[in-house]
């Protein structure tokens, strides 16, 4: 007979392939779902916190919208008597400009203008207008108080309606 050509013929051993063994696992598979797991995680408290974000951004909207209309109660009267006259129709621009100071917010850096010089000097009107306009236009005060915003804005509008008729 032959001898054996191998050395795996005497110890016994059979080939790999023939033994059943257990499945294996791999730790490339491991750490892909604890690496799946770990990024719908972090999905998931992204899209939660945007949620919180979100509604935080609401309800301070709706406070600001409530200081708003609370502000309007309170000086809707003193700035109409300040546009209008006591027949209800609009005051003239220099008038308006004349008094601003009136309704103004406390240190607005308003610089009082007399109404004579107004009625002298037409490029006065133009100049001071603008100056107004600038001082008072609602994109400046958005993170103004109510009370601010509101005047700024009534103002701001009352100012172009008498500036157009002029």
């Amino acid at each position: 007979s032959n001898p054996p050509s191998s050395s795996a013929a005497y110890s016994g051993v059979t080939s790999r392939a023939a033994a059943p063994s257990a499945p294996q696992i791999r730790a490339e598979s491991l750490d892909r779902e604890a690496l799946k797991a770990a990024r719908l995680k972090a999905k998931e408290e992204r899209i939660r916190a945007k949620h919180e974000e979100f509604a935080s951004r609401q309800r301070e909207e709706a406070t600001k919208r409530e200081a708003k209309l609370e502000a309007q109660d309170r000086l809707a009267e003193e700035l109409d008597h300040w546009a209008y006259t006591e027949q209800g129709q609009p005051k003239d621009i220099r008038t308006l400009l004349s008094n601003m100071d009136d309704v103004l917010w406390p240190n607005s850096g308003w610089k009082a203008v007399s109404a004579g010089e107004l009625m002298v000097n037409t490029g006065a009107v133009k100049k001071t207008y603008r100056k107004a306009i600038i001082l008072c236009h609602p994109d400046r005060h958005q993170s103004a108080p109510a009370d601010q915003q509101y005047r700024a804005d009534r103002i701001f509008n009352a100012l172009n309606e008498a500036f157009k008729r002029q």
